[in-house]
């Protein structure tokens, strides 16, 4: 299960699509209803932030080093 400021990566499509396949990103918030849900802020490869969009599990995995 994911927690708050866990790095995850993007494995599908988010809906606006400004935020490319395989970008990293760090969960602010962990929402449980009326399901769970993620607060993440992604950002490019220089560290500039893409925004921050709400997503669930099937878009996230945790991102190992």
């Amino acid at each position: 299960m994911l927690q708050e400021y866990d790095v995850v990566r993007l494995r599908l499509t988010l809906a606006d699509g400004n935020v490319p396949l395989g970008s990293t990103g760090t969960i602010l918030i962990v929402y449980d209803h009326p399901v769970r849900a993620y607060e993440v802020e992604f950002m490019d490869n220089f560290g500039r932030s893409l925004g921050t969009f709400t997503t669930d599990d099937d878009h996230l995995e945790k991102w190992q080093r």
